[in-house]
């Protein structure tokens, strides 16, 4: 089965506008719930896992980092998947869309979050965050190869006038 590059191309956008929509959902349903029930279900979710092994990575990863949550630090969260995942929608959409100005946007937009979220890596190496992070360097890949061919054919269609 042969793939073409853009058919991994338009994967991967449409992978990077599902994963903005759920930093979207997330930050809105993060403005609406306490830190205190977040704290609750987290001690709900994990309780049963911690009596069965009480080494359970996991379960004491999240147990510990749950109980301390803040309000600012649920706001911060908030704010941040919001923004987060409306610019990139608003990126990916445009190159959704095949406009021209999409592609050099989601280029600034996603190496400006790979350097985010390097720092933070440096800071908290954390696997989701290192695969996010290999994926947007990915999607950066193929946004440049896709931009490129579009310079070309819009070159090719005026050059023949």
């Amino acid at each position: 089965m042969h793939i073409k590059l853009d058919q991994v191309f338009r994967i991967s956008i449409y992978l990077k506008a599902l994963e903005a929509l759920f930093e979207v959902v997330g930050g809105i349903i993060l403005f609406f719930i306490t830190p205190h029930f977040i704290n609750h279900w987290g001690s709900v979710l994990t309780r049963g896992e911690l009596s069965e092994d009480p080494n359970n990575f996991i379960s004491n990863f999240l147990s510990h980092n749950i109980h301390h949550l803040s309000s600012i630090s649920t706001t911060y969260a908030a704010i941040y998947l919001l923004t987060h995942g409306i610019i990139k929608l608003v990126a990916l959409g445009a190159v959704l869309k095949d406009k021209f100005w999409g592609y050099p946007l989601l280029l600034v937009v996603l190496a400006v979050f790979i350097i985010y979220q390097s720092i933070q890596l440096v800071h908290n190496v954390t696997l989701g965050l290192l695969v996010l992070n290999i994926f947007d360097a990915f999607v950066v890949v193929l946004t440049v190869i896709e931009w490129r061919k579009r310079i070309i054919k819009y070159e090719a269609e005026h050059n023949s006038t």
